[in-house]
């Protein structure tokens, strides 16, 4: 499984990139996050940083099969 996880504020990488790469792939799920620039899912203690710890945490049980 693939999830997408970007800020819609980000300055860097154009949102609309992740929308359209998520539209053209079956099964790619995009979690636009509101008010988050492009470093918050990789810098701990922020919201999207604790989404992604989340996300991680169900694929990693969905491989062990849990």
């Amino acid at each position: 499984p693939v999830v997408l996880l970007h800020g819609a504020e980000d300055a860097d990488v154009p949102v609309e990139l992740s929308r359209r790469y998520a539209a053209a792939r079956p099964g790619v799920r995009l979690a636009e996050l509101p008010g988050t620039g492009h470093y918050a899912p990789v810098t701990p203690g922020t919201a999207a940083f604790g989404l992604l710890a989340r996300e991680l945490t169900r694929y990693a049980g969905r491989a062990r099969g849990t």
